[in-house]
């Protein structure tokens, strides 16, 4: 068999395709004068509306500054060092104060503190106590253990009466415990 076409049938379809890229060319084309408008507005229009309004800011500064006469400008310096030097302060100082949230935070409900002693120069804290168990015991001087305050713990009695142990530890916190932190930070849950 025999096809017999005319050249128009063949090349029929091309055309179609000739149509659509133009198609394709003219709308790529719209978005680019689009893009190029967008950067040229930008880039001429915006511009000199920023480095006027940097401008306005800088005179409004320079005009503020001048306001100031000598005498506030030397009140407030020594202001500043002054608050300087108190922040300098309140860093060296030493917060014995933070026992408190430490011992609450850190007590097993089974464990009761009879006395406390406090070594601050030492960073040492003497506790004489009761636990319900050994059990309890151990879990309230490995809670300790793990805190990140302490640096070590030396259980130096224990003994059992009627039930209830009794204990005499010595717990040595770290360098920079009794410095000021935040106090508010969140602390672990004591041990169960």
């Amino acid at each position: 068999m025999q096809y017999q076409s005319s050249a128009a049938e063949q090349f029929a379809g091309d055309s179609d395709q000739t149509g659509s890229s133009w198609r394709l060319f003219s709308f790529l084309l719209v978005i680019f004068s689009v893009m190029l408008s967008s950067y040229v507005g930008l880039n001429v229009g915006y511009r000199a509306y920023l480095t006027s309004s940097i401008a306005d800011y800088d005179e409004k500064i320079s005009a503020s500054g001048a306001k100031l006469e000598i005498k506030e400008r030397k009140d407030l310096v020594a202001f500043y060092s002054q608050m300087i030097n108190l922040r300098d302060i309140l860093k060296s100082h030493i917060f014995t104060s933070k026992i408190f949230p430490f011992l609450e935070s850190s007590t097993n409900l089974k464990v009761a503190y009879t006395t406390v002693g406090l070594s601050v120069p030492d960073r040492t804290m003497t506790i004489d106590g009761l636990a319900g168990s050994f059990d309890a015991l151990v879990q309230q001087l490995a809670f300790w253990q793990q805190s990140g305050e302490v640096e070590k713990i030396i259980l130096e009695d224990n003994s059992t009466v009627n039930d209830t142990v009794r204990f005499r530890a010595d717990i040595t916190f770290k360098n920079d415990f009794f410095l000021y932190s935040d106090l508010s930070a969140s602390q672990t849950e004591p041990a169960q």
